[in-house]
């Protein structure tokens, strides 16, 4: 099978201290693509998304995010969780996709998208 690389489209990010704010990715398919969300925690909240990139071959999409930390000198010194919103462009329509988000070695989530039910979060 062959691997194509899709593109994909960071909506929104936001950052903060963690307060039990809910951790792991949820996807659901939106028009022609896929929308994610994704919270992870990180060891302080001053990373800004460097990349991410999307990866599919067959029924399996592999994402992979990176994260810099602010350009900024002055952050706050917390335990703190980073979400994302990103669109993946045009993935190949298969009746279950079977996605992994790696955050450059932070976080890893796995999630099963079916077509017929329209959403899904593991």
């Amino acid at each position: 099978m062959v691997r194509t690389r899709l593109d994909v489209n960071l909506i929104n990010q936001s950052s903060g201290c963690y307060s039990g704010q809910e951790i792991g990715s949820k996807a659901e398919w939106n028009n022609s693509g896929i929308l994610v969300d994704t919270a992870f925690e990180v060891a302080d909240p001053c990373y800004v998304v460097y990349s991410i990139k999307a990866y599919q071959q067959g029924d399996r999409i592999e994402v992979k995010i990176k994260v810099n930390p602010r350009p900024e000198s002055v952050c706050i010194q917390c335990f703190g969780y980073m979400r994302l919103r990103y669109k993946i462009l045009s993935p190949k329509m298969e009746n279950e996709i079977h996605i992994h988000v790696d955050v450059e070695g932070i976080a890893g989530h796995d999630l099963k998208l079916s077509r017929l039910v329209h959403s899904s979060s593991v």
